[in-house]
């Protein structure tokens, strides 16, 4: 069975929390390689510099993404 598990709030220091699991459909990359995780952190790099935190982990069945915006005040 498929799943997708999204969870996203503004902590009391005003970060947004991201967290997105899914089960793995196919164990292949796209066919373009793989290149769409490599986009996504350089335009965090661009938008946000050192204001954000990404953690990405896959298992044999699932990825996990984690993503912090940090408040920049």
């Amino acid at each position: 069975a498929e799943w997708l598990w999204i969870d996203m709030n503004v902590d009391e220091a005003g970060r947004l929390l991201f967290s997105c699991i899914n089960t793995k459909v196919d164990k292949r990359k796209d066919v373009t390689g793989g290149i769409g995780i490599e986009n996504v952190k350089k335009r965090l790099e661009l938008l946000f510099n050192k204001h954000y935190s990404l953690d990405i982990n896959e298992t044999h069945d699932q990825f996990k993404v984690k993503l912090e915006l940090k408040n920049e005040k």
